[in-house]
Order: C-alpha cells, then sequence, then structure tokens
C-alpha cells in the first residue's frame, strides 16, 4: 500500500515528519515548484528556497520514497532559468519528480510574459533529456521515477483503478 500526502515546503516540521512516519504515512510529495524565489513569489507560494532545501532534508531523514514537484513555463521563465531547477534536481537526486507545464485560463494574469508553445515544448525535451540522464524514466505524461519509485496512485489513473483521496481537495 503506498500513503502518499502532499506537503507544502513552508509548513513541514520534523515533529510532523515523525508523527506521519508513525501514522504510517509511507511516501511525501513536496510542493518544490521551482528553486528560484523570483518564481515562487510569482507563483504566490509561501515557502522559499531554503525551506524547500530544509524540507527535502528533512524528508529524507524519515522517508526513502518521495517526489518532488517542478512547475515550467513559469511567467518571465526560459530555458536557461529551467536549467537552474534541473541543475539543483540533479544535485538533490530525487526518487521521483513530477513535472508540470503551467496551464491556465487564457485570461488568467500569470499567462502574461509566458514563452510560447514551442518553447514550452523545447522545456519539457529539456526535463526529459536531464531527467533521463539522471536515472528518472518518464512512466506516466508527467511524472518520472527510478525503478520501482513509481507512484502507485498516479499509475492508478491509467487502469481506471479505484483508490481513496482523503483531505481538503482530495477526491476518490
Amino acid at each position: 500500500i503506498e500513503i502518499t500526502m502532499e506537503v507544502n515546503p513552508a509548513t513541514l516540521t520534523e515533529e510532523k515528519c515523525r508523527h506521519l512516519r508513525e501514522a504510517g504515512v509511507n511516501r511525501l510529495s513536496i510542493g518544490c515548484q521551482s528553486f528560484d524565489d523570483k518564481y515562487l513569489k510569482i507563483c504566490n507560494r509561501e515557502h522559499n528556497t531554503e525551506d524547500t532545501l530544509n524540507t527535502i532534508e528533512m524528508t529524507q531523514k524519515y522517508f526513502d520514497n518521495y517526489s518532488l514537484d517542478l512547475l515550467f513555463s513559469l511567467p518571465q521563465q526560459g530555458l536557461v532559468q529551467l536549467d537552474i531547477d534541473l541543475r539543483k534536481l540533479k544535485d538533490l537526486d530525487p526518487p521521483h519528480v513530477s513535472a508540470y507545464c503551467l496551464t491556465l485560463n487564457e485570461n488568467h494574469p500569470m499567462n502574461k510574459g509566458r514563452c510560447p508553445e514551442e518553447e514550452q515544448i523545447q522545456m519539457f525535451s529539456a526535463i526529459f533529456t536531464s531527467f533521463k540522464k539522471q536515472g528518472l524514466n518518464r512512466y506516466e505524461i508527467s511524472n518520472f521515477s527510478k525503478p520501482g519509485f513509481e507512484s502507485k496512485h498516479n499509475n492508478l489513473y491509467w487502469t481506471d483503478a479505484t483508490y481513496w483521496g482523503l483531505g481538503l481537495s482530495a477526491h476518490s
């Protein structure tokens, strides 16, 4: 059984990690989004890069299985800026990464200053290449993992199996 808890870097503590582990949670999904404070601020995230790095370090003490979320195609972000995130992810060497292209309604204010679709495709290609070099294999549209660390939950979507989603905004 896989029991994953989504966590935000600004709110996780070592005490929470201990309690989650004791309660049977065996995988964390950390909403990093970026390792650049500029983009975290644009995304209105509560955390900064230092919070993220501290959260990852804390997580590694309690969980072998965890995932990091990466957002790309953020306003004012290009391939050069994405490469900073990719190099940081390489250094961190996580067992799983979910890489999501920012998708918004056409009139959303965060669409202003985003790169064109062609560059978004190049970004995903850069992500794919970088992750493949570090042993993260693509097993689903936006998900990459080392062998044996594929998310059971993510795989359920493609087999139309049942699962439980518990908590705010969760669904089953």
